[in-house]
């Protein structure tokens, strides 16, 4: 197989480097999605933390 070939398989190829950085990225959107989840409302639900500003409540200036 020549060079140019073995460096676009690699590239491009069905496991590729751009297959494995999109499941990465995947993978980060979710982890931020979970943790903001977590975040947000388990952590005020179990009383570990307050938040300052209640989505309940509107914010009136």
């Amino acid at each position: 197989m020549p060079l140019p070939m073995k460096v676009s398989q690699l590239w491009m190829g069905k496991r590729g480097l751009l297959f494995w950085s999109n499941k990465l990225a995947w993978a980060a959107v979710i982890g931020v999605g979970v943790l903001w989840v977590v975040f947000r409302f388990v952590g005020p639900a179990l009383g570990l933390y307050q938040l300052q500003s209640d989505l309940s409540t509107p914010n009136l200036l």
